[in-house]
């Protein structure tokens, strides 16, 4: 009861938000569940990227083929990346709601206090 009160007193000002905050056994599952979210948010604009490269290539083919087909397999691939993004996250949400934890939000992984 005494370690949690003092633990909710230890902050990092270097860390924004709750991530400098609070029980230093569960700063790990934080870690990953923001990880996860970061991968997700460059995930969805690395594919609206390759997507918009695949259009403009397109467009700019004037009619050559070879140029076209490079363009339609960068919109292809494209479209792949993001329903394996998709599919990804849908595993996630799906093992998380069968153990019944938050992976993605409230991921706790609690470290065994090793202190006699």
């Amino acid at each position: 009861m005494i370690n949690n009160i003092v633990y909710a007193q230890i902050t990092n000002p270097a860390l924004s938000g709750d991530l400098g905050k609070g029980d230093p056994s569960n700063v790990f599952g934080r870690y990953i569940g923001t990880f996860w979210g970061l991968a997700y948010v460059i995930g969805a604009l690395i594919f609206i990227l390759y997507f918009i490269w695949g259009g403009v290539e397109w467009i700019m083919g004037g009619g050559n083929e070879d140029r076209i087909t490079s363009a339609k397999n960068k919109i292809s691939n494209g479209i792949l990346g993001l329903a394996l993004l998709a599919g990804s996250w849908a595993l996630i949400k799906a093992i998380g709601y069968v153990l019944g934890i938050d992976v993605l939000e409230n991921l706790t992984i609690a470290l065994q206090n090793l202190a006699p």
